[in-house]
């Protein structure tokens, strides 16, 4: 503990050091000593009072050697207003010509349905003020789960345009959105498109999105279906781990569209904790269960990579969904030319493809 204060008093004297990268070293020691119990239990260790101390000073000064060490947990709750949007605006991608591009941590809710909850749209006028912009409205974002992009237009003029260009795009049958995710599993074919209608289904206390077969023509009329088309490409892949690193590009991007298209391919992304676990091992063989059979919780991660990305018990209730909206193509936006906009992954995503051995020089360049 001593040792962590006086890092923290380091880092304070350091003005290239931000309040938040303290905040996190922090919160990585007060989620270290929350697991203690955990880590006690399982080492069924019941000696005595100087044992069990003996072991706690050992697991303190253990070192966190996971994918969030050096970069800490994307976590929020603790940041004051101002402190939020000054990460927001600061996360700025993009600002030319009356749109602006923000790249939104995993997490992070757009709208808000709280007045407490920490959310983008709360914080916009702060953001646009930090940026040299009068007002912003957002047109596109990454959802609550993923991170990524988000798109905003200085004025509703060119919020319209935005919007019409992905409206326009989707007629031309073409795709404009592109996502990176850090899949469990490889799939087959390494390159295709995924055509599964979804919709919304009752699933205990949760209403979960789920493949509709053979659907009528009415249940698309009356929205308890909805198209979707998702073109998928492999860009790396660790066969050893059976992990990959896949490109997403959905036609009209659905609510768990992704999630729930991968999971038909017997992948399951990184972080996902209600989907995922619909692919079960049985007799060896992977299959997909029935979703009214399956309980949501923890994502059963392969033990070998669970070792390679130094994932433990207290890791596993925050683990971010490892989805990202890597670019955004607005096409002839302006007169012939495409807009393309890019927004690269956080830096816990770039370190477990690295250790996954997902990561190449042509990704690399590309961030």
């Amino acid at each position: 503990m001593q040792t962590l204060r006086r890092v923290v008093c380091k880092l304070c004297a350091s003005s290239s050091v931000s309040t938040q990268r303290i905040r996190q070293l922090s919160s990585v020691q007060e989620i270290t000593e929350h697991s203690l119990a955990e880590d006690e239990e399982e080492t069924g260790n019941h000696g005595n009072k100087k044992k069990k101390k003996m072991q706690r000073n050992r697991l303190l000064q253990r070192p966190d050697e996971s994918v969030f060490a050096s970069h800490g947990f994307p976590q929020f709750e603790n940041m004051t207003k101002d402190e939020f949007a000054k990460h927001i605006a600061d996360s700025q991608v993009y600002n030319h010509d009356g749109v602006i591009g923000l790249n939104k941590p995993a997490g992070i809710h757009v709208t808000g349905t709280s007045e407490n909850q920490m959310n983008i749209v709360g914080v916009i006028p702060e953001v646009m003020e930090a940026v040299g912009k009068p007002a912003g409205e957002i047109a596109k974002a990454a959802d609550r789960e993923s991170s990524g992009l988000i798109l905003l237009g200085e004025t509703k003029e060119v919020t319209r345009k935005i919007n019409d260009a992905f409206i326009n795009a989707r007629k031309r049958n073409q795709m404009v959105r592109k996502y990176w995710t850090v899949a469990l599993g490889i799939p087959t074919p390494a390159e295709g498109t995924i055509n599964i209608p979804i919709g919304p289904e009752q699933i205990g206390n949760q209403t979960l999105m789920v493949p509709k077969m053979d659907p009528s023509m009415g249940s698309f009329d009356r929205k308890e279906t909805l198209r979707c088309k998702t073109d998928y490409k492999v860009l790396s892949a660790n066969h050893h781990l059976n992990c990959s690193l896949i490109e997403l590009q959905p036609l009209k991007l659905q609510k768990h569209q992704l999630q729930v298209h991968l999971t038909s391919k017997l992948c399951s992304i990184l972080g996902d904790r209600t989907y995922s676990n619909r692919i079960q091992h049985i007799l060896g063989v992977r299959l997909l269960v029935d979703p009214h059979h399956v309980t949501m919780g923890t994502q059963d991660i392969p033990d070998p990579i669970k070792t390679v990305l130094h994932l433990r018990t207290w890791h596993m209730s925050r683990l971010p969904l490892f989805l990202h909206w890597y670019q955004a193509t607005l096409p002839k936006w302006t007169h012939t030319k495409d807009l393309i906009i890019t927004a690269p992954p956080p830096p816990y995503f770039m370190e477990a493809l690295q250790r996954l051995d997902l990561c190449n020089q042509t990704l690399e360049d590309r961030c």
